[in-house]
């Protein structure tokens, strides 16, 4: 079953990352590399300190994991993702399920809850 999942998320079109419990990111799969590389992020390291600064909710859901949505912004798109810790199995998933375009795009890298 691990294999048939480990499968659909690299194949899938939406961004997906996993992160340790340590903020290091352990899985991405392609669509979700331009996103992470322009906050300066990349697999086998930890989340930059440009992501982190800009999401306090970030820094939040690693220091009291739970199941929520999150949306980053990326070159005009709005990217929303499911966060869902996996106490047990030592990493947190964010599942990208939505990108809408944004008419009116600013520039400022942002997250939301």
């Amino acid at each position: 079953m691990r294999r048939v999942n480990d499968t659909i998320e690299s194949v899938t079109v939406f961004p997906v990352f996993k992160t340790d419990f340590n903020m290091r990111i352990t899985f991405t799969n392609l669509s979700a590399i331009p996103v992470l590389s322009d906050w300066g992020c990349y697999e086998h390291r930890k989340i930059s300190e440009l992501m982190l600064e800009s999401c306090p909710a970030l820094l939040e859901l690693y220091d009291n994991p739970e199941s929520g949505n999150l949306t980053l912004f990326y070159k005009g798109y709005a990217i929303s993702f499911l966060v869902k810790p996996f106490p047990k199995q030592g990493f947190i998933g964010f599942y990208g399920f939505q990108i809408r375009y944004i008419d009116k795009f600013d520039n400022n890298k942002q997250f939301l809850n």
